[in-house]
């Protein structure tokens, strides 16, 4: 056998494996799972909780409100833009029907800001943070829309959960 022979059985044996590799289906990519990372918050308790980041950008961002359907917990589970993280509020037994109370939640992250854009004393371009997040809190089992939302520029997002008495989201 020559080396030229033996070359090209090799180069068409790699283009076959390639090949077989391009036809093999794609598994979907998804966030983590956060199952195991539920944040239960009771009476008077503050949780901290860090996560690792996320490993993808939302490939549609400024889309208007209320949430777009690409944000539900089912859509964001196969995601790697998205994360969903359980909430438990477990309510006092304390706690009266006319007791009035709120759960605080709020998300922030390290970034990174881009400079703006000035000249001759007029600003054309705001800074703006590298990436930008939004949190969502929906009920569990999941309504038509979110029971709160934040999805500003800011950072941090935070939103207030007026008397969560469903207790799992």
């Amino acid at each position: 056998m020559s080396a030229s022979f033996r070359r090209l059985a090799g180069f068409a044996t790699t283009a076959a494996l390639l090949g077989l590799i391009s036809l093999t289906p794609a598994m979907p990519v998804s966030a983590l799972d956060q199952a195991a990372n539920t944040i239960r918050v009771t009476e008077n308790q503050t949780v901290q909780k860090d996560f690792a980041p996320i490993a993808g950008q939302n490939p549609l961002p400024g889309l208007p409100s209320p949430a777009p359907r690409l944000n539900t917990p089912d859509k964001c589970r196969q995601a790697t833009y998205c994360d969903v993280i359980p909430l438990e509020v477990v309510l006092p037994p304390t706690l009266r029907k006319s007791d009035e109370f709120f759960v605080s939640v709020k998300l922030e992250w390290k970034t990174q800001r881009v400079d703006g854009v000035s000249s001759g004393g007029h600003e054309y371009v705001k800074p703006i943070d590298v990436n930008d997040m939004d949190v969502y809190v929906w009920d569990d089992p999941v309504g038509a829309e979110p029971a709160q939302a934040s999805a500003t520029a800011a950072n941090p997002e935070s939103l207030r959960l007026f008397r969560p008495a469903k207790g799992k989201y």
